[in-house]
């Protein structure tokens, strides 16, 4: 089967992390991304095409260049990935099924004018839209967005070949690994280390961002910029614990990466990290954003990294995700072929 994935945001991150293992298990995929970006140089042999999808979030010129890779590419299937690329793609005619994965409603999350209409929109022009956690779908269900429209969730996985061996931790090196943006509340860590700096801790940030230069002044502080997931996921491997302070997830891959290589968890206590985490204790969540918490947290140095790894073993594994998917696709193409034939 000719699948085609579509994903705006061609950046190392979640989102991106998924599209590029997705594209390793199909036979004959299709990649559309953001020109010149790291998922672009990721892909390897596969067919790639890249476009400018960033010009700005009413550019119908966008739309226009996505309809000419659809007709040269002829793909029995669409699948499509967060809303910018999804909502471009609702003005192209299709003439195959079209999965939309949803890996954040962050326009909800943020108050952004127009993203109620702009999820809407994408969502409405769907076969089946499908959502990586229980809490995202029931966001999109609360506001409205779906109208109609089938929905699925399927919560991420995590494929253990792409994870780095075990490796001996680092004493009193903290990490944090994402993009240095507002969602991930970054800076917060900076007021823990106002307390754990002058005991001897360090902390070392993986990723790049707006808050880069404000993070590379604190004394206390090494940041890595912008790195593939490979060079992040060696770098996390070596910390005494990862802290994740974010303000809002779809999910969480940070979660079971952090799991498979065994580094305990520190996060806070929002519902997506819940529903990953649900079933045991596996992490240390916080509910308040109280640098001090978080401090103490990190001095008692609990450790669930055994159970937590047997966790994403049972729950997150890359074949249990992957197998979803495929069945999906299956069902799509045949449902459209039966329905052409009526």
């Amino acid at each position: 089967m000719k699948i085609l994935q579509i994903v705006a945001d061609g950046n190392p991150g979640g989102g991106t992390t998924f599209v590029l293992d997705v594209l390793k298990s199909l036979d004959t995929p299709y990649l559309l991304t953001q020109e010149n970006s790291y998922a672009l140089e990721k892909v390897g042999n596969i067919p790639k095409m890249g476009i400018n999808f960033f010009t700005s979030r009413f550019d119908l010129r966008i739309a226009a260049k996505m309809q000419k890779v659809i007709r040269d590419v002829k793909p029995d299937l669409i699948h499509v990935h967060g809303g910018r690329a999804a909502f471009f793609l609702s003005f192209c005619r299709k003439t195959c099924p079209v999965l939309y994965t949803v890996h954040g409603l962050h326009g909800l999350h943020q108050g952004l004018k127009f993203s109620r209409f702009g999820e809407r929109r994408a969502m409405k022009g769907a076969t089946l839209v499908n959502f990586v956690s229980h809490v995202e779908e029931e966001l999109a269900l609360k506001n409205n967005l779906l109208k109609g429209t089938n929905h699925c969730v399927i919560p991420h996985g995590i494929d253990l070949n792409t994870i780095p061996p075990k490796k001996e931790k680092i004493p009193k090196l903290i990490g944090f690994m994402g993009r240095l943006c507002p969602q991930k509340d970054p800076l917060f860590m900076l007021e823990i280390m106002k307390i754990l700096g002058p005991e001897g801790y360090r902390l070392r940030v993986i990723g790049g961002g707006e808050y880069e230069k404000v993070l590379k002044s604190d004394p206390y502080t090494m940041v890595t910029g912008k790195v593939s997931r490979d060079e992040g996921l060696k770098l996390l491997s070596e910390v005494e614990c990862v802290v994740v302070p974010s303000r809002w997830e779809a999910f969480g891959l940070i979660l079971l990466e952090a799991m498979a290589l065994e580094v305990p968890i520190i996060a806070s206590n929002i519902p997506p990290f819940e529903e990953v985490l649900s079933g045991g204790t596996f992490a240390t969540l916080i509910d308040k954003k109280d640098p001090e918490k978080y401090a103490a947290a990190i001095l008692e140095g609990a450790d669930y990294t055994q159970a937590a790894k047997k966790h994403l073993l049972e729950k997150f594994s890359w074949e249990q995700c992957i197998r979803s998917y495929h069945s999906i696709f299956r069902e799509l193409k045949g449902n459209y072929c039966y329905n052409q034939i009526k």
